[in-house]
This record gives structure tokens, C-alpha cells and sequence, in this order.
């Protein structure tokens, strides 16, 4: 991890020395350990009843019955998973009923062997969040060698209440990823579509949200991003993928109203399962290669630029000892040539090109699981990923210059550990979970100034060099039980985490320009002073999840859930004396803070209601309904803000020709960095900028409902659902100085939590996994998203005040997405599969360019009658297509295919000239991949 530093020409640098290990460790312990100790001694002597499946496992609950007799109690049922050969015991009940509680993803014997009784064996291929129901139906008899054995029980998601789909591994070994990257066929789920603007990188939204909405789960362990944007750790910028593809078993996308135990997820959660080792020594080697002859030719590139992609890595896995401990290793190396496609047009087109990207990742993951008894199970897991390569951090729509790239790293390092313990009839499961992730950013131009125009942007980028840690250590009790019908977990959490962050903002000092041709800028921009930052966070995190079958119609879903962070927003923040005095007329006292007054918000209780209702009696067809409330959290971006800008300050100064309205005269010595400091040091200017935090600010919050049907269909199952989402508390910021009102004073930033959201939209719904040679899936969303701020700084330089919180329709408003994802089985041990979108266009800004309403900003001018976001993209569409063929020589296999990316080469525009002063206004600026085609193997043993 690279650590800036920089000494302020305008004061002395203010250390922030890390911790010694020791001294960390210490304060980790010190609080934790004792609000840990004393939650566990209560859940110990007042113990309440608990489970449903965790969130990266499995469930299994039934009952045992005689024939014509009635429920069967204290008898005995096991579970064995049929790959590594691990067994989970359970007894039923007084009143017939048994439960497996937390079991991993696979196919299982469900045996009952009970002396008197003939014996029975059902099978069930159990997916990750899945709960099943297998019932016994037994006859009198002496125990036989010969055991009737039921064909695969099909599990499916009829009874569910929340709004989710599995991601199962047929798809993901079988569908054609441009990448490997697990997550883009995320959004192949209702209501699910990548995130808008470059700072997300991969990542997903659902609804109206932002990426930074999502919950991450890998096993069980939380992977949320909480210093910036992007939703996964590792997925900020980045479009790399965030997991070995190899180790990935299976997820879940859950987008609407998820269960009691996920938490800090407003918009929605994505949870995965990875593989173990087995009884059977197995593996993969595997490659995958691209280059410049097989892409064809970007719709903005004047030619087609060099390119070729290298992808190859291993899995194996296996037993140490039999049925008891097994292994599971995979590695992939990932090296790409590609380019930036810059098309500026006009005067600007001779500085577009097709600039080098050249990207390096590395992923690794092991697991080791352990069973020595039925009553005792270990998993332990590493994952690290290590990402290097040069990235344009592309939030405006212009063209970048070359000069404007970033040199970005990315690294994320994983050790979980799980412990569960079968005591009677409650489970006890222990998880830890340490986690290290950083990312940095330094610039590829030599210093020097940034130059940005209505229809392009030059030279070095505003926000470099940067360098931003999170370390995490959580640890996790539930206890999960079965009584009577209903089906029951709780648990209690603690997370520490120490947040850290250096940031150069306008090393490289940036001048705006109202016009192409314009030769003074009206702004410039400039950053000096000590960059860093850091500080210590605790989050505590109660739940209790009730699934109660209140007939053979009715099941219940009922949770709730409580959150509570001890330092969300520095609380022990003291606003300087001079900024309170100065600034105490124009604003309450609840927007300063004295060290003691900023509470931790106390509010967080999250009820949550399902049900689902068989209508036809038969487990056919049923009805779901839902509600729920769920709180997300303030990503620690807006309190690093407020305290780097008293010790790194930013500087907003205003030029014009002749110095009218309190500007300053212009002078072209002012484009070196020194030059402007002299003039910041002379007083001419005004006073750095400023944030300011209320000390009641409020954590992001939704509230969820639907409505749907469900039906099965052979072995396909069809759902249609209703989805509202109402969100409130939503951070937002503005400049109540924009207009130079507070004298004295520049940029007067204050966060507000008064920004909400609205979604509604209608899901249809059709799966059918992989049986007979065929699997599919078909989603179909008709929405309407609409909300008052874009992202967290989209009014920085748009708002002036909150009655600029005004609704409109969202970045990703898009009224229709359809998606389609299908495999078949040919003759000759051939496969084809693909899958494929087709989404109408969502909004983008249109603004006028100048200062029309003269509130000091060019940014929030709006053509006459129109409002925010009033441009629309055009439709996009892609089908992507496999066609592999499996070759079997002896113990050993070879999987051959080619991918075809974009098969019918369609043109998706993904960015467009927003500004009327551009000569470009209006034209697409950007496009997505053109069809790239891809070839690969996969050998196996």
C-alpha cells in the first residue's frame, strides 16, 4: 500500500502516525470485547429460539409420519451430502417435525432408518438460501438391506416471500462471461442493471438506488465497501472481476426485501457460495485468449487499436481424509492489452485516440472444511485479489485526453472462519471474519494544470493521488432452532474497522471553461496541505428470523432487525473555533460539533413481514406478499470531508476578463500551480472550502413491499410481482455559499439526509434449472425510478440549497429490460448457450451551460421547461453466445469453446454530450464493446 504525503506551502503538515500492531489490537479489543462478552452472556441465559439457512447456505425441514397412524417422534434423520460425504444428524419431534438448519449447497441423501420402520432415502439437490421441505410419509417394518430411494427432489423458490433468483453453477461454467467475472450475469435478475458512472466500476443497482446500496456476502462474510462508492470492496473504479470464477459454487441476487440477518443494504444483496473439496480428487486447468483479429471495430475508433487478452488459472480440490476434511485451491491470472477510445470532435478531434489500459489481476482462494462428527463442522477460507493497471475515471460525459489516465491498484486480502456446533435441537454457529482492502490512484501526466471544456477534458485528473485502506475484524454468533412448525434464527454481531484516507484532491489544479473557445477559464480549482486521515468504527448488529408454517397453506416469514454503529460520522469531530463564530448566523448549532454533541444514531429498527399462501393446495401456485423496513449506512467519504478540509484545503476561485461580480482579473501565469498559491497566499482570494455535517444526520433507509404469484410448471416455475420501494435519508450535499453570500468564505459544502427515492415496477419471472439436456431463465422488468440527488456529491457543484432536492427520474430510470439466459445439449458432446438484454434508455443530464438563474453554478441550468435528467440514451441490446465441445480421453477432459460477445455487433451508446455550449451537444460521446469473440479450454480431471 503506497502512503502519500505532501507538505502545505500554507502551514505546517499535521503526522497521522499508524498504530503499532500492538496499540491496534488494543483498541480493537479493548471496546468490542466487552459489548461482544456482555451480548453473549445474554443470548446465554436468556436464550432465544432460532434459524433459517445462513445466508451462503441451505435448509431442510420435514415431518415423519406413520401411515395411518400420525406423527413419528424422537426418531432419527440424517443428511449426507453425496460429493464430500459429511453427515448432519437431527430427531424429530413430539409433534413428527426435524430440521436441518444450516447446511452447505448440494445434492443430499435425506435418509430415515428407525428400528420398526422400513427405510426411505430422498434426494435433493438443495441451492444456497434455499429452504426445502421433505416429508416422510413410513410404514411399519423391520429394518432391510433394501432402502427405497426416492428420485431427486426438485427444489424451488415457491414459498419464498423476498424478490431473489439463484445464479446457479451451470450458468456460470456453461454462459459466456466476457471476463470471468461472477457478477455479470447478476444482472440477469428482475429489476438488477449495472451501475451508472465510472466510479462504480462493475457494480449493480436495483430500483432507484446506487451501487452503494448493495450488501455483499461471500460465505457468509460481509464484503461491503464503506469508505466509498461501488457496493463490493475491490469493485470501486475497478471492472476486474472480484472472485476466482473457479471457486464460485453459486449465488443469489436478492433485490427486494431480504431477510433479518443481512444488514447495511438499503437496495439490495448479493450472496455466494463458494467450493469445498470433495471424496473424489478433482480439477481444472483452464485458458482463454483474445486479441485485436477476433474484436471488431468500436463505433468511435478511427481504427481498430491493439488488443489481447490473457486469462488462464487452476482449481483443484479433494480429500485429506475421507468424508472428514477436504481442500479446495484456485488461482487465475488475468493480463490485458486494451485501449480507452477517446473521440473528441471539432477543434478537439486531433487529441482522441485509442489509448493503452493495460491491466493486471490476480485472484487466489482456499478452503479447508472439517467434519470430525456429525455434531462438530470447521470451514476456514483465504482470498486475496491483487490488481494493477491504468483506468479513466470517467464521471463526466466529455472525451478524455491521454494525459488524464490514472495508474490504480486494487487489492483486497480475505481469512474467514466458521464454527458450528449441533447441541440438542439448537444449532451454534461462530464466524470471524478479517478482511484488508485498499486502493490508490496517482496520475499518469507529469504535474501540471487540467483543462476542462463543454466537449473535452485535458491534462492531469482532478482527484489524484489518492490512497484509501478499510480494515475490518467481525465477528458473528447465531444460534438456530427448530420448534414445533416454525423455523427460527438469531444473532448478534460485532464489526471493527479502521477507515484511512489520503487525499490529494486538485494536486494537479483544474480550470473550467464556459466554452470551447474560451480562453479564461471562470473557475479554477486547487488543493494544498496534509491529505490524511483516519479513524476507528464499531458496528453491533441483532436480529431474530422467524419462518413459521402456520398450516399446510400459510407460511410467515417474520424478522427484525437492529443496527448501531458507534462512529459513522466522527463524533469526536470539533468544528474549529473561527468556522463556528464566522458561520453561527446562517446556520443552527446542531451543524457544529463541540466533540460531544454528534450522538450515534439510535434509530435503526427494521421489522420485516413475508407470507406466502398455497392456493391450489398442492404446492403448486402461490401467493407472496411482503413488507419491510431496511437502513444502510454513510459511507465514511462524507466524514473523511469534513475533517481533511482544516488540514487539506481545497480552493474554488473565480476569474473572468475583467473582474466583474467578485472575480478576480485573469492572467495566464495563473495555470502554474506556484503562481496560483501566490495568489491564494495573498489573500485575493476567498477562504477554502468547507463541510458541514449535522450532528442528527440519518443513515440511508428504504421501505419495501410487494406483491406477487408464483406457479410451478413441470419443472420450470413462473412468478409475476408487484415491487414498491420508498426511499428516505438519502446523503446528499450542497453550497450554501455558491453565490458568495456568506462573506469571507468560498464553498460552504453541507450534508443533508432530506434526499428520497421512488420505485415501482412490475417483475415477471421464469427458471428453469439445468434437467434433461436444457436449462433457462427469462426476466422481464417494467419500471419507474425517480429521485432528488444522482449520487452522494451530485449536487457539489449543482445545489445551492435542499429545495434543490427536487424529484426526477433517475440515472437508471429504465421503463423495460428484458433478459434471457439458456443452455442446450447437442449431439456429439456439443453445447450451445448465451444469454442476452435488451434495455430501453435511461436519462442523462442536459444542462445550458451558463449561468442562466445566476446562482453562481453552470451546472444546474436547465433548458427552458425541462428539469434535471431530462436526456435519454438510446436502447441498448446484446447477445452473447457458446458453443463448446467436450472431449473425454481416459481420466482426463477437454472442454473447448469459442464465445462470441455482441454477436450481431450492435451499437450501445453509452455516453452523450450533455452541455449546450459543446458544438457537440446531444451526439453520443461513447459506446459500449463492439462483438469481441473468444476462444478457450478448460481441461479436467
Amino acid at each position: 500500500m503506497r502512503h502519500h504525503a505532501l507538505t502545505s506551502r500554507l502551514g505546517a503538515s499535521v503526522p497521522h502516525p499508524a498504530p503499532s500492531p500492538h496499540g491496534r489490537f488494543a483498541a480493537f479489543l479493548s471496546p468490542l470485547g466487552k459489548r461482544l462478552a456482555l451480548a453473549l452472556v445474554l443470548f446465554l441465559l436468556f436464550p432465544i429460539p432460532q434459524l433459517l439457512a445462513q445466508s451462503s447456505n441451505a435448509a431442510v425441514q420435514g415431518r415423519v409420519v406413520v401411515q395411518g397412524r400420525g406423527a413419528l417422534g424422537d426418531a432419527p434423520v440424517l443428511a449426507r451430502n453425496t460429493e464430500t460425504g459429511m453427515e448432519w444428524t437431527a430427531t424429530t419431534n413430539k409433534d413428527g417435525y426435524y430440521f436441518f438448519l444450516s447446511i452447505p449447497p448440494g445434492t443430499y441423501e435425506i435418509r430415515f432408518e428407525h428400528e420398526g420402520f422400513e427405510p426411505q432415502i430422498k434426494l435433493a439437490k438443495m441451492f444456497i438460501g434455499q429452504k426445502v421441505d421433505i416429508n416422510f410419509e413410513v410404514t411399519p417394518g423391520g429394518i432391510s438391506e433394501e432402502v427405497t430411494v426416492t428420485a431427486e427432489i426438485q427444489a424451488t423458490d415457491l414459498t419464498k416471500s423476498d424478490l431473489s433468483i439463484p445464479i446457479r453453477n451451470e450458468q456460470m461454467e456453461k454462459l459466456p462471461l466476457n471476463g470471468r467475472n461472477f457478477l455479470e450475469v447478476a444482472t440477469l435478475a428482475p429489476g438488477t442493471k449495472p451501475a451508472a458512472g465510472g466510479a462504480s466500476g462493475s457494480g449493480l443497482t436495483t430500483g432507484a438506488s446506487t451501487a452503494s446500496s448493495l450488501g455483499f456476502y461471500v460465505d457468509g462474510s460481509d464484503r461491503k465497501n464503506e469508505i466509498v462508492d461501488g457496493g463490493m470492496v475491490g469493485q470501486f473504479i475497478s471492472s476486474s472481476n472480484a472472485f476466482p470464477l473457479s471457486a464460485i459454487r453459486e449465488y443469489r441476487v436478492v433485490t427486494q426485501l431480504y431477510k433479518a440477518e443481512f444488514a447495511k443494504a438499503s437496495g439490495g444483496v448479493v450472496t455466494a457460495a463458494t467450493k469445498s473439496g470433495t471424496n473424489d480428487l478433482n480439477g481444472e486447468v483452464f485458458f482463454t485468449y483474445r486479441d485485436k483479429d477476433l474484436n471488431s471495430k468500436n463505433a468511435f475508433a478511427s481504427e481498430k487499436p491493439a488488443y489481447e487478452r490473457n486469462q488462464m488459472g487452476f482449481a483443484v480440490g479433494g480429500p485429506i481424509v475421507k468424508d472428514k476434511l477436504h481442500y479446495f485451491l484456485a488461482y487465475e491470472d488475468t493480463q490485458v492489452d486494451e485501449f480507452y477510445i477517446s473521440a473528441p470532435t471539432g477543434d478537439f478531434a486531433d487529441q482522441g485516440g485509442n489509448f493503452p489500459m493495460p491491466q493486471k489481476s490476480k485472484l487466489g482462494f482456499l478452503r479447508l472444511t472439517y467434519q470430525p462428527s456429525p455434531e462438530h463442522y470447521f470451514d476456514i477460507s483465504l482470498d486475496d485479489r491483487d490488481e494493477s493497471n491504468t483506468a479513466y475515471w470517467l464521471w463526466w460525459a466529455q472525451p478524455y485526453t491521454q494525459d488524464r489516465g490514472l495508474d490504480f491498484t486494487n487489492d483486497v486480502t480475505n481469512i474467514s472462519a466458521k464454527y458450528q456446533l449441533v447441541a440438542g435441537t439448537a444449532l451454534h454457529e461462530i464466524r470471524f471474519n478479517s478482511q484488508d482492502y485498499g486502493w490508490a490512484t496517482a496520475t499518469l501526466a507529469q504535474p501540471g494544470p487540467g483543462l476542462r471544456y463543454p466537449s473535452i477534458h485535458i491534462g492531469p485528473f482532478s482527484h489524484a493521488p489518492q490512497d484509501w485502506a478499510q480494515e475490518r475484524y467481525s465477528l458473528n454468533y447465531d444460534v438456530s432452532v427448530g420448534l414445533g412448525n416454525h423455523f427460527i434464527k438469531a444473532g448478534v454481531s460485532a464489526q471493527r474497522l479502521r477507515y484511512q484516507a489520503e487525499q490529494q484532491l486538485f494536486l494537479n489544479p483544474q480550470f473550467d471553461f464556459e466554452t470551447d473557445t474560451a480562453t479564461v477559464p471562470y473557475n479554477a480549482s486547487i488543493g494544498v496541505g496534509d491529505p490524511g486521515v483516519a479513524k476507528y468504527n464499531t458496528q453491533y448488529g441483532l436480529f431474530i428470523q422467524d419462518d413459521w408454517k402456520v398450516n399446510d397453506k400459510l407460511t410467515l416469514s417474520m424478522g427484525i432487525r437492529y443496527d448501531y454503529e458507534t462512529n459513522m460520522l466522527n463524533n469526536d469531530f470539533v468544528t474549529p473555533a473561527d468556522v463556528r463564530a464566522d458561520l453561527t448566523p446562517y446556520f443552527d448549532e446542531r451543524y457544529f460539533s463541540d466533540g460531544s454533541n454528534r450522538d450515534p444514531f439510535t434509530g435503526a429498527l427494521q421489522p420485516r413481514l413475508g407470507l406466502s399462501y398455497d392456493i391450489s393446495g398442492d404446492g403448486t401456485r402461490f401467493l407472496t406478499a411482503g413488507v419491510g423496513i431496511f437502513y444502510d449506512r454513510t459511507i465514511w467519504n462524507v466524514a473523511s470531508d469534513e475533517a481533511l478540509r482544516y488540514t487539506y484545503k481545497i480552493f474554488n476561485i473565480r476569474f473572468s476578463e475583467d473582474g466583474a461580480n467578485n472575480s478576480l482579473v485573469w492572467d495566464d501565469a495563473y495555470f502554474e500551480r506556484d503562481n496560483l498559491l501566490d495568489l491564494i497566499a495573498s489573500g485575493e482570494t476567498d477562504p477554502p472550502e468547507v463541510f458541514l455535517i449535522p450532528d442528527d444526520l440519518k443513515p440511508p433507509k428504504t421501505i419495501q413491499f410487494s406483491v406477487g404469484y408464483r406457479q410451478k410448471i413441470q419443472d420450470a416455475t413462473l412468478s409475476v410481482s408487484y415491487v414498491g420501494v420508498r426511499g428516505s435519508n438519502e446523503t446528499a450535499v450542497y453550497d450554501a455559499n455558491a453565490n458568495g453570500q456568506i462573506p469571507g468564505y468560498g464553498k460552504v459544502n453541507v450534508w443533508t439526509d432530506e434526499g428520497n427515492s421512488w420505485f415501482d415496477a412490475f417483475y415477471l419471472f421464469f427458471d428453469r434449472p439445468y434437467k434433461d439436456g436444457w436449462f433457462g431463465q427469462v426476466s422481464y422488468t417494467l419500471g419507474w425510478a425517480d429521485n432528488e440527488s444522482d449520487s452522494l456529491y451530485h449536487g457539489y457543484w449543482r445545489y445551492t440549497s435542499e429545495d434543490m432536492l427536487e424529484r426526477a427520474p433517475a440515472l437508471t430510470d429504465e421503463r423495460h429490460r428484458v433478459s434471457v439466459n439458456v443452455g442446450f445439449d447437442l449431439p456429439w458432446k456439443m453445447q450451445v448457450s448465451g444469454w442476452g438484454t435488451y434495455a430501453t434508455g435511461t436519462p442523462y443530464e442536459v444542462i445550458v451551460g451558463s449561468d442562466v438563474n445566476g446562482d453562481g453554478f453552470v451546472n444546474n441550468d436547465y433548458p427552458e421547461g425541462e428539469g434535471r435528467n431530462s436526456g435519454r440514451k438510446d436502447a441498448t441490446k446484446v447477445l452473447n453466445l457458446r458453443l463448446s465441445k467436450k472431449v473425454t480421453l481416459r481420466q482426463i477432459g477437454l472442454n473447448v469453446y469459442v464465445d462470441a460477445f455482441n454477436v450481431f455487433d450492435w451499437e450501445n451508446y453509452t455516453s452523450y454530450i450533455n452541455n449546450q455550449q459543446s458544438a457537440s451537444f446531444g451526439q453520443a460521446s461513447a459506446a459500449g464493446d463492439p462483438r469481441q469473440i473468444q476462444v478457450g479450454g478448460t481441461f479436467t480431471f
